[in-house]
């Protein structure tokens, strides 16, 4: 296990579980924009495998996390699952899937665009990935940082790092996300990241502010994902080769 990971799996035992737990259901909805067809899922850094929740009776999941006590929560939920070090690569077989799920993963890696790659490798013809990453560069945060807050999110489970043992790597905007999803061997299908809205800057607070500030963003949200989104989210068809 990498130095990286080894200090991310002993700060999420204790730190992150809950947190993610809270996350249940909140990915149900993209199965209405896949095949029907889509059947067998590899969730790549599952943790207790809640995202799809209402969807584990009508597929059948593998979920891999380096963290065995997410892997428990992972299996009583009906996940298959395999504790696994990414860094190293996928421990699964070529075109065994219909969908690979990266989703808060990509930036704790060195080399996110080997483990798309490797995703594109793991996919049948014709799959999809779907892929999230934090958005670092919303607008609130963008001001926290003129302020020199740094990079790290304003997040309690975030703010036990200092900028020196941070746990993400790498920092994406929307084109850089989409710029490494081609040269990974993928078509991106979907922009999802405005179900996932920032919060607001403290000075557009005010009940009319927050109001003007919402109706830009929902106005911008397909051109300015960076300024508003919360998490940069895709789903991504796996190209055609020869």
């Amino acid at each position: 296990m990498s130095g990286v990971t080894q200090a991310h799996h002993e700060r999420y035992t204790s730190a992150n579980l809950h947190a993610d737990e809270g996350r249940t259901g909140r990915l149900d909805f993209i199965f209405d924009l896949l095949p029907p067809e889509t059947a067998q899922v590899l969730d790549v850094g599952c943790g207790p495998g809640v995202q799809f929740l209402g969807q584990v009776s009508r597929r059948e999941f593998t979920g891999l996390d380096v963290a065995r006590e997410a892997l428990d929560r992972a299996e009583a939920n009906g996940y298959t699952t395999i504790q696994h070090d990414i860094s190293t690569g996928l421990p699964v077989e070529d075109a065994r899937f219909d969908l690979v799920v990266m989703t808060d993963i990509l930036e704790h890696v060195v080399d996110p665009l080997g483990l798309i790659k490797e995703a594109h490798r793991a996919l049948r013809p014709g799959g999809h990935a779907l892929i999230s990453v934090p958005n670092h560069f919303y607008l609130a945060n963008r001001l926290r940082i003129l302020r020199g807050k740094g990079l790290i999110l304003p997040w309690s489970n975030h703010q036990v790092y200092q900028d020196f043992d941070y746990f993400h790597l790498r920092f994406f905007r929307f084109d850089s996300l989409c710029s490494m999803m081609d040269a990974g061997g993928f078509d991106v299908e979907h922009d999802l990241c405005d179900r996932f809205l920032a919060p607001m800057p403290a000075p557009l607070s005010a009940p009319i502010m927050r109001t003007l500030a919402y109706k830009a963003a929902h106005l911008t949200r397909k051109t300015h994902q960076d300024l508003w989104a919360l998490h940069l989210m895709v789903i991504a068809r796996k190209r055609w080769t020869d």
